[in-house]
């Protein structure tokens, strides 16, 4: 992205400008209007820079700068690495509490689960959304487990669903990973987060019609580990 804004200000340059006018002609009977055109780059070189900041990292610098770009998509939204940090600026937005664990992970809870967001691949460029159901659900019941889980991945593209089992009891898993190798905007960040959250919570909700629902007051302090 930063070629083409190059290119735009050798275009701005006086110098080129002028070396342009000079080369403005007529085709099929219509002037061309270079210095509307230079204006129109100009103006798009300034929203860009508004947009994404004046700084190269071009980082949001708060949760309202986050929000705002992600409910006005007539503005620019350039691609950005995916961080922990604009991660937390969209929960923040939200007033939504959040952590770091001791593994550097991104960590809050919903309706009684803990949800794990990661960033993982040799660049980081995989988005992970990981949410360990708070209920256990006794090992005798496994066969039942795997047939929820078999349902789900039938009639749904995501969460993928998983379990883990330990002790004679069975923890319920629900996971999304999205390939954020070019980056996302932060209206394509929000969604992502607003997806995962929605779908991994729709698949938890399948569950507790199935083996009961999840207690209003959980063990915080369990085992989440895989």
């Amino acid at each position: 992205m930063s070629g083409i804004f190059d290119r735009i200000k050798k275009i701005l340059n006086a110098q080129v400008a002028d070396e342009v006018r000079k080369d403005a002609f007529s085709k099929d009977g219509v002037v061309l209007d270079v210095d509307a055109d230079l204006q129109e780059l100009h103006s798009l070189q300034v929203l860009s820079e508004e947009a994404n900041g004046e700084d190269q990292g071009g980082v949001a610098s708060s949760a309202d700068d986050v929000q705002d770009r992600s409910d006005q998509p007539d503005q620019l939204d350039l691609t950005r690495p995916v961080t922990l940090e604009r991660i937390g600026f969209f929960f923040d937005s939200q007033g939504w509490n959040w952590g770091i664990d001791d593994d550097g992970d991104f960590v809050t809870g919903f309706d009684s689960s803990q949800y794990v967001f990661r960033l993982t691949g040799k660049k980081n460029e995989i988005f992970t959304i990981l949410a360990f159901r708070s209920t256990l659900v006794d090992s005798q019941l496994r066969s039942e487990v795997e047939l929820l889980i078999e349902d789900w991945h039938a009639t749904h593209l995501w969460p993928m669903a998983s379990f883990v089992e330990k002790n004679g009891e069975i923890r319920i898993l629900a996971e999304m990973n999205l390939d954020c190798e070019w980056g996302l905007s932060d209206a394509q960040l929000v969604t992502q987060c607003k997806c995962g959250l929605s779908t991994i919570s729709s698949f938890f909700e399948e569950v507790d019609e199935r083996f009961g629902p999840a207690p209003s007051e959980t063990d915080t302090d369990g085992d989440y580990s895989e």
